[in-house]
């Protein structure tokens, strides 16, 4: 049956050879000559390098700079719409064109050697000749054209987004956020054979969709070659991109997206499902070499994008009307990174510090700086500059028996060694093996109290060592200074008495290169990376057995799906927790370059990672946000319940807890978590989620003063109250977060004891009043948090606490 072609759109002309190079961006212009080219260019400044201009071709939307060097005789400019006798020579120039030059320059007296040089842009769009000319009134036959033309295709941006086998239509949607041409025939290949091909000369603008069409079946694949030779397959590449689609799994290597950086799809077996049942196979997301993005639909063919980059996608975030206080515990510390509560009845918090110590601070907030714990010795050397490091000692969490067993977890990060229960497999990065950093350990130890005191302090000692789970930890290609990103770490105990484990996706950037495969780890639930691990610590059914596996996690017995994940697609979750009282795990999920997020973290689901920061798609190689038309829901996806931008100067959100205590009841319910701050600017942010789907900021004293630290960890106590800890210029800081003011009521031996609780950086008052009804008062005291004064019991009147 002949079937009915509903769209062919082919736009292509031709602009002459597609064989010239594209020119220098700045150029250098020499002596002046009678004959063409009219003059000597070159590509340094010192005039050492000729070039012939010809030989070259200026880019629609490329800035470039001509720059005189030689010769007084011949000044140079430029012009793309003649003058009145119809000749070049003293032109003008269009609105297409944006030329900055010094003010003493013009069309008339060009550049020379000390009026310094000209710039020019042309418009994406461009459609004037272009032209480079002598300014001098006798020289009007020294005028030569450019060669212009808009940029050439950026081979991995050109790429199949749908394919409707019922109507021999492909999509094609160029990715790059410029117009560009293609230098020569690209070439379809259906099920290894040449079909068709798209003509040399078309020109694609930024995010532009075309419907071509080329003979399919409804099972088979479709490639996208950038030359006849890899139509024919005589070469590997290079190849634009690849799909392999049906009901009947294809063998052999099937190409990708980026196949000609040496990328496959992940196995053989990596194809889109088609049915057949619906028109068409579409692209519900930016990235093309997942096949669980590829799904059945009807056809939505010449139009991708809807919107291809979102350029302001959150609204500003409000201060709320949460006033809160700040008391300082310690500025004694070194890279805190949060505080656990033994809630041993003896008052001490344990202070974690990354670089592998854990202290203990007692009730009055008086640190002990000789370590509980301490295993700096132990770890890979971290980073030395201030601040910033993504390894060390990164969590630790209590058994929830731990006061029976005494037992414990940390997370670290330790130099290469033993055996690792996953790591990368040969050739995980296309044919290449990956480069690891490190390995990231989670150990249990059981401390031995040594001086019968009946808690775990400095004088004991600890025992039984024994490693739950050992992985690789790839080194990051763009920051190796700094060894590994994206390691999570965070540890703590769900309401099942299970152990969470926050595991990043490897870091770098746009979860691509060394150690991301062709697909990315954080929507591969194959591989442990870019998840939030469930284990039983007191278990024995996992491949190692050293922990065991939940029997209600969500991929049990499930082919190519790890038993321990509980939930995937996360970037770096930092940090997962359980509200006490709903029992719902809540994670922060820290964005590439524009979205932070708030995750209620759901069994089994796909939290978004690669395909989107935040709500919004992603595109890996741009890093740019957008959205597509007639949007599809992934499966088995779930959104954020709350994200916001950059726009404030937020750098990176910081997770925390469910507000169950009960010193600041307006934070009751509400999630609790930061922002990091802008990097090394030491001033971070506290935030705050209701359950009415807001993200606000809390107001920090009685004048809504700035952190003088950034924020590194929202911690608890066994009592819900809160706790920040950061890192300042010089000092780090562990703050309790407390009540803007409020006040207390004791009786103690026929006397009253009235202390008042607020922030530190605000001045606090006590005042003593006689009357509720006007504000004459007997005595007003400046104190300190935690100070008060004494009453007789027999004392009649009324207290009231102000913060200013």
């Amino acid at each position: 049956m002949r079937k009915i072609i509903s769209s062919i759109i082919i736009s292509a002309f031709t602009l002459g050879s597609y064989g010239l190079s594209p020119a220098p961006q700045t150029v250098y212009v020499g002596y002046g000559t009678w004959g063409s080219p009219y003059y000597s260019f070159y590509s340094d400044s010192n005039g050492n390098n000729p070039i012939n201009l010809a030989e070259y071709e200026f880019y629609h939307g490329t800035q470039y700079t001509f720059t005189k060097i030689l010769g007084t005789q011949h000044p140079f400019f430029i012009s793309d719409i003649p003058d009145f006798d119809g000749s070049y020579h003293m032109g003008y120039l269009s609105t297409n064109i944006v030329v900055t030059h010094p003010g003493t320059v013009s069309r008339i007296s060009g550049i020379t050697l000390n009026t310094g040089s000209l710039t020019f842009n042309m418009n994406a769009g461009y459609t004037n000749n272009l032209y480079y000319y002598c300014t001098r009134s006798g020289h009007a036959s020294m005028v030569k054209v450019f060669n212009t033309s808009p940029p050439h295709v950026s081979q991995n941006q050109l790429i199949i987004t749908e394919i409707s086998p019922a109507d021999d239509l492909v999509e094609v949607t160029y990715f790059d956020n410029k117009s560009a041409i293609l230098p020569r025939d690209f070439y379809f290949v259906v099920d290894g054979l040449s079909s068709s091909f798209i003509p040399e000369g078309t020109i694609f603008t930024a995010g532009e969709s075309k419907t071509f069409s080329v003979n399919l079946s409804n099972s088979g694949s479709i490639w996208l070659y950038s030359t006849q030779n890899g139509a024919n397959n005589a070469t590997y590449e290079p190849m634009m991109c690849g799909l392999a689609y049906g009901t009947t799994q294809p063998t052999g290597d099937i190409h990708s997206t980026n196949a000609y950086e040496k990328l496959l799809w992940k196995d053989p077996e990596a194809f889109a499902y088609f049915s057949g049942a619906s028109n068409s196979l579409r692209l519900v997301a930016f990235d093309a070499t997942n096949p669980d993005f590829w799904l059945e639909s009807s056809s939505d063919l010449n139009s991708f994008y809807d919107e291809q980059v979102v350029s302001d996608l959150h609204p500003d975030i409000l201060i709320g009307d949460v006033k809160i206080g700040l008391n300082l515990v310690t500025d004694g510390v070194n890279h805190p990174i949060g505080i656990v509560d033994p809630n041993d009845d003896s008052g001490r918090l344990f202070v974690l510090q990354q670089t592998g110590e854990i202290l203990s601070v007692d009730s009055d907030y008086n640190l002990n700086t000789n370590p509980i714990l301490d295993i700096s010795d132990e770890l890979v050397s971290l980073f030395s500059f201030p601040g910033y490091d993504e390894r060390g000692l990164l969590g630790f969490a209590f058994h929830p028996n731990y006061l029976g067993n005494n037992k414990f977890y940390y997370y670290a990060s330790y130099p290469v060694g033993g055996s690792p229960d996953y790591s990368f497999p040969v050739g995980y990065d296309g044919g290449e093996n990956v480069v690891i950093d490190h390995h990231s350990v989670v150990i249990e130890e059981t401390y031995v109290d040594n001086n019968l005191n009946g808690v775990f302090d400095q004088g004991d000692s600890v025992t039984n060592r024994r490693e739950l789970i050992r992985f690789e930890q790839p080194l990051s290609e763009n920051f190796p200074v700094i060894g590994s990103n994206h390691n999570g770490g965070n540890l703590s105990f769900d309401s099942n008495g299970y152990l969470l484990i926050a595991v990043g996706d490897g870091g770098d950037a746009n979860d691509t290169g060394n150690g991301h495969g062709v697909i990315g780890t954080g929507a591969d639930p194959s591989n442990i990376w870019g998840s939030i691990l469930r284990i039983d610590p007191d278990g024995t059914n996992s491949i190692n057995g050293a922990y065991g596996i939940p029997a209600d996690n969500p991929f049990i017995n499930e082919i190519d799906k790890l038993d321990e994940i509980y939930a995937y697609g996360f970037r770096n979750p930092w940090n997962p927790s359980a509200d006490p009282v709903s029992g719902i795990i809540y994670s922060t999920d820290s964005g590439q370059n524009n979205v932070q997020e708030i995750n209620r973290v759901e069994w089994g689901k796909f939290h978004g990672w690669r395909a989107k920061e935040g709500s919004y798609l992603f595109d890996t190689l741009s890093g740019n946000n957008g959205t597509i038309n007639n949007p599809i829901n992934l499966e088995n996806e779930v959104l954020p319940i709350a994200e916001y931008d950059h726009d404030q100067g937020y750098a990176n959100i910081i997770g925390g807890h469910v507000y169950r205590g009960t010193a600041i009841p307006e934070l009751q319910g509400a999630y609790i978590c930061g922002d990091y701050g802008a990097f090394f600017g030491w001033s971070g942010t506290l935030l705050y989620y209701q359950l009415d789907g807001t993200i606000k900021e809390l107001y920090i004293g009685a004048s809504n003063r700035d952190l003088n630290c950034d924020v590194r960890a929202i911690s608890k106590d066994a009592s819900g109250e809160l706790y920040l800890s950061g890192n300042g210029g010089t000092n780090h800081f562990i703050y309790k977060i407390v009540p803007l003011v409020d006040l207390s009521l004791e009786e103690i031996s026929d006397q009253m004891h009235v202390t008042i609780i607020g922030d530190e950086g605000s001045t606090l008052s006590l005042i003593e009043m006689n009357s509720l009804d006007s504000d004459a008062s007997s005595s007003t005291n400046v104190l300190n948090s935690g100070g008060g004064i004494i009453r007789s019991i027999n004392t009649s009147g009324f207290f009231k606490g102000i913060a200013e």
